[in-house]
């Protein structure tokens, strides 16, 4: 069960930047507040695993799965140039 919500507290995170960077500065309405629940529940969610995992199991899990899905969307969506790759 804590695999579960820790699953779901990081796809809500994702999901979360995502909608922060929709929201351009928290400027626009909707994404802003789609931005806060995400986060708010994500950490709900991260909460909830730490009664069925160890803290450090759990944020390994977090910060790798975070790592990979970021360089991933990154990969995808942002032309790769080697003066950008030098910085």
């Amino acid at each position: 069960m804590g695999y579960l919500y820790l699953a779901l507290a990081i796809s809500l995170e994702l999901i979360g930047t995502t909608c922060l960077k929709y929201s351009e500065g928290f400027s626009k309405l909707y994404p802003s507040l789609a931005t806060l629940a995400a986060y708010g529940f994500c950490f709900y969610l991260f909460s909830k695993s730490l009664l069925y995992l160890h803290l450090s199991i759990a944020y390994a899990i977090w910060c790798a799965i975070g790592i990979v899905a970021a360089l991933s969307l990154i990969h995808i969506s942002e032309p790769t140039r080697l003066r950008r790759i030098s910085y």
